[in-house]
């Protein structure tokens, strides 16, 4: 308890001494409040409180350089997908990606029947409105996140399962999950599980979702109720793991909860898990603010996240990332010029005392070296809290805002940082009685080594506001730290619906977990996206689903490197088994030539097992080594490599 009173103090304090030195933009600057409250704009009277919608312009004629779409299925409404979830899913072994959706529209079905579209050539030609249920009790399913199982050694996509996980409305207690397979439209199955009010296990609306290459999924949501009358947050984080039964042909379900306690009278703003390619190590974000930034604390959204190495039995955490402040990333406090903080504040302040925010939704993903990709808006905190500023630069026509990619970097120390991938027109839209912000998502190769991060923005004169987005899309190599350029030799991003038919209609866009390589090329991917056709000012008509069929994010044709990050040479796997009885290995795979050493300590410090220094050329070089003899208890394994030093944890039983 003591601990606990001294904690708060120092919190309270830090809060205190940066709300006495706190600056604020100058109120010239229009500002957007998080999704629980209204949108708050700073305009002159008598000016509408958003931008109208303008009159589309007419696209030019189509060429044949630009991304080509199809039409798959169609929903009832476009209510649905509001909220950004796994609603297109692509199976790099299968060549296969699918599209889950509420059925309505054009096509068969009604808006109480759910399923998906489905391509088996990496979606050149589709088959769409395979059904997988159809609403029972007259409880309307919210959004359903899905992927594809795969199971193991399996090639062939009629032998695989679409598998969907969500939630009911938002006053019936229960989640919801189920799979189809894909090779036979009859073979379905519909579950229920109910919430645990004894635990403080309130079920909400999960935003994460995840299957692993391993065939387990993983969903995160927030622990809140709303039966007081309002919405009342239980300080936790439902993790629910889901483990395929063959005997049953279905997934069973554990649930288990993150105590996570916040600043605020609201929610976290969103959640979000993801697992490496060998799905050993794993991490489940939020955006919140838990008191832990000082400048941050009872203002600013930043990441906070928890961590694991051993496949999600144990997870470490919460682990928060500043985005501010002295100990603030160094990429985010440099990405607005002097000459915008000028504007922007009526003189240029100290860089470490400036607050910066997420936006109020986000993505992740987990590279081949275990690292969290975190796909986020970043911009400056209005003068409310937990308020972004949306205005427009004068000097640079662009907003005081970006979309980046946040990561981590372990050598030689352990430092956040982030790759800024652009710069913003636009934030959120308004359609009819919903908004919509960038929603930006992100996308890797199988492998984990090329990340891929899209975002909706809006690129016309006299549009303040996201009303007629466009689809932007910026590639990183996480090895190398390129970042793709924007066709032209720029350092940009590159618009994938230029000029083609989606060109300032792109609405609710949404990107796959993973990419498809191109057949023999090494850099070469083909990234699935989605769109809805629609009316844009009434959600409720019926709405088109779009389907970009020929969009390359081509890691050949570069930007401009992070010249701050240095190339890795080495990723190395977690132990497997881990915990061990007899032997274990590890996998070092080699990006270029490089000498090796590796050598195995107890927490004593004691050697009990090297590797002798020795040449590794380029490829996965898997490693056995017989602990038998070692006394049960926690060892240490640590490769070295030219100045690179990279551990890993071993527990022997």
């Amino acid at each position: 308890m003591k601990k606990a009173i001294l904690l708060s103090v120092a919190v309270f304090v830090c809060v205190k001494l940066f709300s006495q030195h706190r600056i604020t933009p100058l109120p010239k600057f229009k500002t957007v409040c998080t999704p629980e409250h209204q949108i708050q704009q700073n305009v002159l009277p008598g000016q509408p409180s958003h931008s109208s919608i303008s009159l589309k312009p007419t696209p030019p004629e189509k060429n044949a350089d630009f991304v080509n779409i199809v039409n798959l299925g169609t929903s009832g409404n476009a209510y649905w997908f509001m909220q950004k979830g796994s609603y297109l899913w692509a199976d790099d072994n299968l060549k296969t990606v699918t599209n889950f959706h509420q059925f309505g529209g054009s096509l068969q079905g009604s808006f109480k029947q759910y399923g998906y579209d489905i391509s088996t050539d990496a979606g050149l030609n589709w088959t769409n409105q395979i059904l997988c249920f159809t609403e029972n009790l007259n409880m309307p399913a919210r959004h359903t996140h899905h992927g594809i199982y795969n199971p193991p050694e399996n090639l062939d996509p009629a032998e695989a399962y679409v598998s969907y996980f969500g939630k009911k409305a938002m006053e019936v207690p229960y989640y919801y999950h189920g799979r189809a397979k894909i090779g036979d439209q009859s073979d379905t199955t519909d579950n229920w599980i109910s919430q645990v009010p004894a635990d403080s296990l309130f079920f909400y609306d999960p935003s994460g979702f995840v299957i692993t290459q391993t065939g387990e999924i993983w969903v995160s949501d927030f622990s809140m109720s709303w039966e007081s009358g309002t919405m009342e947050y239980f300080n936790k984080i439902i993790v629910s793991h889901g483990i395929w039964n063959e005997a049953i042909e279905d997934f069973e379900f554990e649930l288990f909860s993150l105590d996570f306690p916040i600043l605020y009278d609201f929610r976290p703003a969103d959640s979000k898990v993801a697992f490496s390619p060998n799905g050993q190590v794993a991490w489940i974000a939020v955006l919140s603010d838990d008191g832990s930034v000082p400048i941050s604390a009872n203002r600013s959204f930043y990441p906070i996240l928890w961590k694991t190495t051993d496949s999600g039995q144990t997870w470490e955490g919460p682990i928060s990332v500043a985005l501010a402040g002295e100990n603030g990333i160094d990429k985010v406090k440099d990405f607005l010029s002097d000459a915008e903080l000028e504007e922007l504040y009526g003189y240029i302040p100290d860089r470490n005392t400036i607050e910066f925010t997420t936006a109020y939704d986000f993505d992740l993903h987990v590279d081949t070296f275990g690292k969290p990709h975190i796909a986020v808006v970043v911009g400056i905190t209005g003068e409310d809290p937990y308020s972004i500023v949306t205005g427009m630069s004068e000097t640079t026509g662009y907003m005081f805002a970006a979309p980046f990619d946040i990561t981590v970097e372990y050598y030689p120390t352990e430092e956040w940082f982030g790759y800024e991938l652009g710069r913003l027109k636009t934030f959120r839209g308004t359609f009819g009685d919903i908004t919509s912000g960038n929603r930006i998502q992100i996308a890797s190769s199988w492998d984990g080594l090329y990340m891929m991060i899209t975002w909706g923005d809006t690129d016309l004169p006299g549009v303040e506001d996201n009303q007629q987005p466009d689809i932007w899309f910026r590639g990183v190599d996480v090895v190398t730290h390129w970042l793709t350029g924007n066709g032209n030799g720029e350092d940009k991003p590159i618009n994938v619906t230029e000029f083609s038919e989606g060109m300032w209609q792109s609405y609710f866009h949404n990107l796959s977990h993973y990419a498809f390589k191109i057949e023999d090329t090494d850099r070469l991917f083909t990234v699935p996206l989605t769109y809805l056709q629609m009316n844009p000012e009434d959600p409720g008509e019926p709405v088109q689903h779009k389907y970009i069929t020929d969009f390359v994010a081509n890691f050949e044709i570069w930007g401009v490197p992070d010249a701050s990050l240095k190339m890795e040479s080495i990723a190395v796997s977690e132990c497997m088994p881990n915990p061990a009885q007899k032997s274990f290995e590890i996998t070092i795979n080699v990006f270029e030539t490089v000498n090796l050493d590796l050598m195995v300590c107890n927490l004593a410090g004691q050697k009990v097992f090297e590797l002798p220094n020795q040449s590794f050329p380029p490829g996965d070089h898997p490693i056995n080594i017989d602990v038998s003899s070692f006394e049960p208890g926690v060892y240490i394994i640590s490769i070295s490599s030219e100045g690179i030093k990279v551990s890993r944890k071993l527990i022997v039983k």
